[in-house]
């Protein structure tokens, strides 16, 4: 080998660890959507707040954003993962082309709901859709007596769920599938019911059925998870299984 042959290796050999280096320096990046209306932020201190769902996301290596400005793009090729969490204003067309690029580009993508009627445009897009209202569960599954605050047992074989048996919902918007994109992989009992009527008990005119609780799909490259609750991983409901399906989800939305 030459002197030059040598010295050509050498620096293809210090170019190729250098930018080894650099990739494993590069931390995924989430971005938390604040332009429509949350209230629930993972950089701010509350009983309803995002903290510790911000701190899973660090300690799992992810470095957070915020958005505060409509989705573009632009914006979303910036980062790997996307968390929509209780938005209270409408998403443009714009943003939810841009939302499902993303996810068919290999992004990743999960919302939780709020004030689902707010979000119907944008599930849809997804293949999901929200009934009219919260589910009431059977008394067995309850917690302390409260209809709308339930365990939830029904659960699909997923990664999502690894390690855990339960979690509770605290107030949770029934979602179904049309098509093909989504899936139902947590649903609530078959006793379950929800208050159509608005009389706060359950009548002929309500429906009962087992209505879904989390939908997940792929798309392209990427894929995305939908609850109806949003309520799930706020600090005042992550402990125990809940915190497990937290850290769960945050290994999912990795790149």
């Amino acid at each position: 080998m030459t002197i030059f042959q040598r010295l050509t290796f050498v620096a293809l050999f210090l170019v190729t660890m250098t930018c080894t280096a650099a990739a494993a320096d590069k931390s995924p990046v989430v971005l938390f959507d604040e332009a429509h209306g949350e209230q629930f932020l993972p950089l701010q201190e509350g009983t309803l707040a995002l903290t510790e769902l911000g701190r899973i996301f660090t300690s799992q290596g992810f470095t957070i954003r915020s958005a505060k400005e409509p989705l573009t793009p632009a914006l979303l090729a910036e980062v790997d993962a996307v968390v929509i969490s209780g938005p209270f204003t409408p998403f443009a067309a714009t943003e939810i082309d841009a939302l499902y690029t993303f996810v068919e580009r290999g992004g990743h993508l999960a919302i939780m709901l709020h004030v689902a009627p707010i979000t119907s445009q944008l599930l849809s897009r997804f293949g999901v859709i929200h009934a009219n209202g919260v589910i009431r569960e059977e008394a067995s599954a309850q917690i302390d007596g409260e209809a709308i605050n339930f365990q939830v047992t029904r659960l699909a074989q997923e990664p999502l769920f690894a390690g855990i048996e339960h979690f509770a919902a605290y107030g949770c918007w029934a979602l179904a599938t049309e098509g093909t994109l989504a899936r139902i992989v947590a649903s609530s009992g078959e006793k379950s019911w929800i208050d159509l009527n608005k009389d706060r008990r359950y009548s002929e005119e309500d429906a009962m059925q087992s209505f879904g609780i989390i939908a997940l799909g792929e798309i392209g490259k990427g894929d995305f998870v939908i609850f109806g609750d949003d309520a799930i991983f706020q600090n005042r409901f992550l402990t125990g299984t809940n915190r497990q399906l937290a850290e769960n989800l945050v290994q999912r939305l990795k790149p």
